[in-house]
């Protein structure tokens, strides 16, 4: 049986982690951004795992995401499920699962992870430059210190079951 990989992202973060985690995973994965192909979701019956993840912004995961685990939860909850965000604020990871995943799914998961975030301004809009400019975030002073130890935590995770 496949697997699935469904995550959004703004800037790329999101992206370069997922790609972490295809390499540290065993057997077949589909990756799918929801944003640029969301058509190409199959129907879920064909996937055992399904990994879904995305990244932090205003304190919200991306629509897709949210609507992709509302409209699909009870076929979720029959899955092998792993979840992760990238957030700046790390501390509030509990929060952000909170208000970014449905709770029957957080509690049906295999494992919920944080991988962190990154801060690049160069990639941004003008506005999210300037609210990060005004809160004094750097591209530095964001990212997971556990980065590669949250990517393998979930992957040996999804792994084994």
């Amino acid at each position: 049986m496949k697997n699935l990989i469904i995550y959004d992202t703004k800037y790329g973060y999101t992206e370069k982690c997922v790609n972490m985690l295809k390499q540290k995973l065993t057997g077949e994965y589909d990756i799918i951004k929801i944003s640029r192909e969301k058509n190409r979701i199959e129907n879920l019956i064909n996937y055992e795992k399904i990994i879904i993840g995305g990244s932090i912004y205003m304190g919200q995961i991306s629509a897709g995401i949210k609507e992709f685990c509302s409209k699909n939860l009870n076929e979720l909850k029959t899955k092998k499920i792993g979840i992760f965000i990238c957030c700046g604020i790390i501390e509030n990871f509990q929060q952000h699962i909170s208000n970014s995943f449905p709770e029957e799914l957080v509690k049906n998961s295999l494992t919920n992870q944080c991988f962190g975030g990154e801060l690049n301004p160069s990639k941004m809009n003008f506005f999210h430059r300037l609210i990060t400019w005004f809160i004094g975030g750097s591209s530095s002073d964001n990212k997971c210190r556990n980065l590669n130890e949250n990517i393998d935590k979930l992957a040996e995770i999804m792994n084994k079951n």
